[in-house]
């Protein structure tokens, strides 16, 4: 349970550190909870519906009110080029009596953006959330997003879906990261990544390195024989890492920069995962 609190709030770290350009979109009005005022203004529309009545913050009997139905509340988006934008799209029900109204959509990284075509939609009908990925604001080649829809629904003001991207690679790391768990201060702890070529552009990995310096932990790369290449005429290479003895308690957070003539994706982040006990 440990380890997994670290490894989530890991996550949320590198994200901040390597992902430009993303970020939560949504904003607070000073000490105001934005949520919590948009719940209220729901409750009372909710409330108002049916031409009148005492606002109880409940829904009244025989109130018109529109009810939110995704088409997912995962949606893959097919493998999309590094070159260009990625489109998608999701359709949204209203499964009320009463016009459902999309206030606004939140995202939690720019990367990844939706917008509705009708912000108003009658009962029995339906509308699109298109969903737009930009791989330039992606560090790697996957990513998965969440979206959030606030909309005039009582019962479901807020709905989630979460977009999963995997953009085209142009090499393949095996692995990507490293989950090392819970290790020993005495410990010494090897990592290998193996870096394959998948273009026909000639792979060239110009070097790897900590961004954060650090004497317990080393990096180093070299090029894998043409005789052990998986595929002809696709360039291989090896990178290590290495935790060595001594490293202080607690947990770490570390990331291998890796340099290369890569078009898309000329520095790519391999993140180190460890809590280091006495």
């Amino acid at each position: 349970m440990h380890i997994l609190r670290f490894i989530s709030v890991s996550t949320a770290l590198l994200c901040v550190t390597l992902l430009c350009g993303c970020g939560d979109s949504g904003s607070g009005d000073g000490d105001v909870d934005p949520d919590e005022a948009f719940l209220e203004q729901v409750r009372k529309s909710a409330v108002s519906a049916s031409g009148g009545g005492q606002d109880t913050g409940r829904i009244q009997p025989g109130n018109r009110v529109g009810k939110i139905e995704l088409e997912t509340n995962d949606y893959l988006m097919e493998e999309i080029s590094y070159k260009g934008l990625g489109h998608g799209e999701i359709k949204i029900y209203n499964r009320g009596t009463g016009n459902l109204e999309v206030d606004r959509i939140t995202t939690t990284c720019n990367c990844t953006v939706g917008a509705v075509r009708d912000r108003v939609i009658p009962p029995g009908g339906s509308t699109i959330l298109d969903i737009t990925v930009d791989p330039a604001r992606i560090n790697g080649f996957y990513t998965t997003k969440v979206l959030t829809l606030y909309t005039n629904d009582p019962l479901n003001p807020f709905v989630s879906v979460s977009v999963t991207t995997h953009i085209e690679p142009e090499a393949e790391f095996s692995p990507d990261k490293f989950l090392l768990g819970i290790r020993s201060q005495s410990e010494t702890v090897d990592m290998v990544t193996r870096v394959r070529q998948l273009r026909e552009r000639p792979l060239e990995i110009l070097s790897v390195d900590f961004p954060q310096k650090s004497p317990y932990f080393t990096v180093n790369f070299e090029e894998v024989p043409e005789s052990e290449w998986k595929t002809p005429g696709m360039r291989e290479y090896i990178i290590r890492g290495r935790l060595l003895p001594g490293a202080p308690e607690g947990e770490h957070l570390k990331v291998i920069l890796v340099k290369s003539n890569l078009e898309y994706q000329p520095e790519i982040g391999l993140p180190i995962y460890l809590t280091i006990v006495p």
